[in-house]
């Protein structure tokens, strides 16, 4: 809860250190963002941050490891700046660095490499250690390694500021003998590394290895410190809820989704949910157990009252290095579930499309469209009673490239981006009930066809003109379970081909009835069912071919038959 990952996948817990997992050189610059910590404590003072560094047996030539350092600053979004990774850019802050041969260096991470292009979907971070230009003014001295080849270092970076003097020196010692190996002293130091997010750096790693390197005993002190225990994430990051007023208007049942970030084996796998009464006492009405694959708690209570505001929490105790429960460190997520409006008016709040990283890299808000602040505030003034995010509540290869395989690595490049849309809306989803459908992005598709999950024999075409999914069903489902297990059961009578989980259903609310449709699960593929088109990736190739008037032909299917029949029921009685 106390760091943010970039990526995901690229972390891990192990053995009380942080290992990164990540070595390629187009993986360059891993980091492991301090959510809870920044630089910014004052005019006069001193920081201090230290951790032992490791790697396996191998040559280590073009690698590094370290701190970031001075990242964003005052001015710019802590949620924004905890995505600084990969590609240097404008407030991407500043590098104390390792490198193979054990000799530090400090360096930027503002200027932009020459020749990185411009990429609208996601950045590229293939880099070399000597593309971070050296900090002008600092003095390296020591040897370094020598002859003794790489071993564990600890590692050291002071910074001070003192009667208008700024100083940066980062030391390197032998973690056995406590020898030093090497140290870069600068005397007037950038006075934005004094301002800022604080983090751990991986760049590549041993030859052969496919691990980065290895941390331990990470420490970040001093009076130039400041705590930001605000923007600590998880276990319980936000939720999404729905009330299904099914029965009549005054109590419905309560479905909610609690997205928490990923779990060991040894933490605690049950959350519980408490609702409090008309007095402000809370009391537990459901539990829940973890699901890994989509690192979600899905709770259902029934008879919720719908006619005032009802507060939740939801509790997740964390388990001690002994195996029991640490109660007096339960984490404590809180929200509203939102009366219904009375009257014959719904205010919905409508979303779709959130996309972070649009080219042009700048680690601002002139660069990055996350967290969406400004949308999240403009939806919030108009007060809605509602919120519909509409589909493509992420984009797979937004900001830094789509992971489609292996399973594990995949799910884990899935949720970091779905964790950010989570960080961007949460303070609106933990007050009001949330309809959310998927759309093709969602799911690591680009114009998706459905087609009730079979993908078609056709020659020549490719997986995604043929029909069905591209990912395979273990993946959408869990996308499922992340976007929309909190909707109203599915009228579905049973699952797509393959596995897949329809979700059509119908919400009763606030005196309203709302048909909630997936509709491009069943939707036939155009490049199969209408030949005459030549249709590719939706767009007909054949020359006059007329859309509007030659496109319906009698195989095409829009719908399923459980939705169809859902809408003939909804529409006799809505």
């Amino acid at each position: 809860e106390n760091t943010w990952a970039n990526r995901l996948q690229d972390w891990r817990l192990e053995d009380g250190g942080l290992q990164c997992v990540e070595s390629r050189p187009r993986f360059g610059m891993r980091t492991l963002h301090l959510l809870t910590r920044r630089l910014g404590g004052g005019e006069e003072g001193s920081f201090r941050i230290r951790v032992t560094v490791d790697a396996a047996a191998g040559d280590r030539t073009e690698s590094a490891a370290g701190f970031l350092l001075g990242a964003g600053g005052a001015h710019v979004d802590p949620r924004l700046t905890s995505q600084v990774h990969g590609a240097p850019a404008q407030d991407g802050g500043f590098l104390a660095l390792l490198g193979a041969d054990g000799r530090v260096t400090l360096r930027t991470f503002e200027e932009p490499v020459a020749g990185a292009g411009r990429n609208q979907w996601a950045m590229t971070a293939e880099r070399e250690v000597e593309d971070f230009a050296r900090l002008e003014g600092a003095v390296e001295d020591g040897a370094g390694f020598g002859e003794g080849g790489p071993r564990p270092v600890d590692l050291e970076l002071v910074g001070a500021r003192y009667d208008g003097r700024r100083t940066l020196t980062v030391t390197a010692r032998d973690a056995a003998s406590g020898a030093v190996l090497s140290a870069a002293h600068m005397q007037a130091a950038p006075i934005s590394a004094f301002d800022g997010a604080v983090a751990l750096v991986s760049h590549r790693g041993p030859e052969g290895a496919g691990l980065g390197y290895r941390f331990e005993d990470w420490q970040v002190i001093g009076d130039l410190v400041v705590g930001t225990p605000e923007y600590a994430l998880g276990p319980v990051m936000f939720v999404h809820y729905t009330v299904d007023e099914e029965t009549g208007p005054g109590e419905g049942r309560l479905r909610m989704t609690a997205q928490a970030g990923p779990l060991g084996e040894g933490d605690t796998r049950v959350a519980t949910l408490e609702l409090a009464d008309g007095r402000g006492r809370f009391r537990q009405v459901a539990a829940a157990g973890f699901t890994p694959e989509s690192c979600t708690f899905h709770f259902e209570v029934e008879a919720v009252e719908t006619t005032r505001d009802v507060p939740f929490r939801v509790r997740y105790v964390p388990t001690r290095r002994d195996g029991r429960l640490a109660e007096g460190r339960a984490q404590l997520y809180e929200g509203t579930i939102a009366a219904a409006p009375e009257g014959d008016e719904v205010t919905i709040g409508v979303l779709s499309c959130q996309k972070s990283y649009t080219g042009g890299l700048r680690w601002n808000e002139s660069g990055l469209w996350f967290p969406h602040a400004d949308v999240a505030q403009h939806v919030a003034a108009h007060e809605p009673d509602l919120l519909y995010f509409a589909g493509d509540q992420i984009y797979e290869g937004d900001l830094t490239p789509a992971v489609r395989a292996p399973l594990e690595a995949a799910l884990g490049d899935y949720l970091t981006k779905w964790y950010r849309h989570g960080w961007s809306f949460g303070e609106l989803t933990r007050r009001l009930p949330t309809v959310v459908v998927t759309d093709d992005h969602d799911v690591y598709h680009g114009n998706i066809w459905g087609n009730a999950g079979r993908r078609e024999d056709a020659e020549g075409l490719s997986k995604q003109d043929r029909g069905g999914y591209v990912m395979p069903p273990e993946f959408v489902n869990a996308v499922h379970r992340t976007q929309v297990a909190h909707l109203p059961a599915t009228h579905a009578a049973e699952p797509l081909e393959g596995g897949i989980t329809p979700y059509h259903t119908v919400l009763q609310w606030g005196g309203g009835s709302f048909a909630i449709l997936s509709d491009r699960m069943y939707k036939s593929p155009p490049a199969v069912v209408v030949t005459e088109g030549q249709v590719r990736n939706g767009w007909a190739q054949a020359e006059g071919f007329d859309a509007a008037t030659q496109a319906d032909v009698e195989e095409a299917r829009l719908l399923g038959e459980d939705q169809l029949s859902m809408l003939d029921a909804w529409s006799r009685t809505a």
